[in-house]
């Protein structure tokens, strides 16, 4: 669309009845040549201003892919911005090609060049665009942008999960068993679970009557052939095509996605922080940061309905019942890596203790009170054992978990302190 566009462009704009028909740009009217080399010299300098603002973005890749972590591409996303620059110079180039074809077509000595304006203007435009996307490249790498930009996007997801979850039935009883004639979903690709097409499952289970477990959990990976669940028939159904069509309802694709992984959008966090905290970055502030932006997240999380779901038909019977990550899996992806790499900084593990206890004040369900009263415990056995923090410190420490310990077993309900 570009291409054309910007062909139709350049040749009306060097034809020979364009100064006439734009009498106001007879100003631009000059030899052929002239004209040809003025549309050279401005193609040149877009191709140079494309290169500059791909080779910025490549370098802010780079950089972010080592200090951070790859699987930030897919959230600190600048491909917008690239494909302007590609928009842009296609259209650019194609007018080119046009204004030049028209210009050897006309006479010498009578050209019209308002072309060369035209190209002026694009230029002009693909200027703007390459300083614009410079600007936003160098202002997204700054730590602060992109752990907030990870945080929103992971909070989105969220959202997104909780509506999903409130319009179904939570899992009242354990997940029911495969039976003897259970017959496997598999997958048909490889790649990543990235959500379900639960009104295309559940109907399915209704018209052939069946009791379908869906095992595999968002985030999870998956090969082809392997199972991602089981279902049970009537002996009248056709299985294999059933399998089939099952198996279309669950989303597979070849990298994972923050839309509805919440899971993902925590683990890149937690790399963040590992890698902040490995020896050959050691920046413990920046791994401090991200635990704060964990915090965010982890508050949201803590009341959600998780966890498995059921559909249930109009006669009370289970027909689709869904694995669904636990609070518990959530808290494990984010703060192992850090509560086990940080356990040596005393700064990291105050502050993992104050997510600890922000996060525990926000459950109102005990088991999850319980799951971060044991991060807690656990944090501070990890900087005891390992034995690099100063005594006087871990002592301190050891004061403040106990105190985070005794604000997690009251009620929610009750007043709060902050435990020092």
């Amino acid at each position: 669309m570009a291409a054309t566009t910007g062909a139709v462009l350049g040749t009306v704009l060097a034809s020979d009845g364009a100064a006439e028909a734009l009498p106001w740009l007879r100003a631009w009217v000059t030899d052929r040549n002239g004209a040809r080399n003025a549309l050279a010299t401005i193609i040149g300098i877009q191709v140079t201003l494309v290169t500059i603002a791909l080779s910025t973005t490549t370098l802010v890749y780079q950089t972010i892919s080592g200090l951070f972590s790859p699987r930030l591409y897919g959230i600190i996303s600048l491909s917008a911005s690239l494909n302007r620059e590609i928009l842009l110079f296609v259209l650019s180039s194609a007018y080119t090609v046009g204004g030049v074809r028209e210009l050897s077509l006309s006479a010498p000595e009578a050209a019209p060049r308002p072309v060369v304006l035209g190209g002026l203007v694009l230029l002009l435009i693909a200027l703007t665009s390459a300083l614009t996307t410079i600007v936003q490249t160098f202002r997204r790498v700054q730590v602060e942008e992109i752990l907030q930009r990870t945080c929103e996007r992971t909070l989105a997801a969220t959202r997104r999960l909780e509506r999903a979850q409130r319009a179904l039935a939570p899992a009242s009883s354990p997940p029911p068993a495969p039976p003897p004639q259970a017959i496997p979903i598999h997958a048909s690709r490889s790649g990543y679970l990235i959500g379900l097409d639960l009104p295309r499952l559940e109907r399915l289970a209704r018209r052939f009557g069946l009791l379908v477990r869906l095992e595999r959990r968002t985030g999870d990976f998956v090969a082809r052939g392997e199972a991602l669940g089981w279902f049970t028939a009537n002996g009248g159904v056709l299985q294999d095509g059933v399998a089939e069509a099952l198996a279309r309802g669950v989303f597979v694709d070849e990298r994972r996605s923050p839309f509805l992984d919440v899971g993902f959008g925590l683990r890149v966090l937690a790399d963040i922080a590992d890698r902040a905290l490995s020896a050959a970055i050691n920046d413990p502030t920046t791994a401090r940061q991200t635990l704060h932006q964990m915090r965010v997240v982890l508050r949201r999380l803590v009341d959600m309905p998780l966890g498995d779901v059921a559909l249930i038909d109009e006669r009370g019977e289970l027909r689709v019942s869904v694995a669904l990550p636990q609070f518990q899996d959530y808290l494990a992806t984010a703060l192992d890596g850090p509560s086990r790499y940080g356990a040596v900084d005393a700064d990291i593990v105050s502050e993992l203790l104050d997510v600890a206890l922000e996060v525990g004040r926000a459950a109102h369900r005990p088991e999850r009170r319980a799951a971060v009263r044991e991060v807690a415990a656990r944090v501070i056995a990890d900087a005891a054992r390992l034995g690099n923090v100063d005594a006087a410190r871990l002592a301190e420490l050891q004061r403040k978990e106990r105190a985070v310990a005794v604000a997690l077993e009251h009620d929610p309900a009750q007043p709060k302190f902050r435990a020092s």
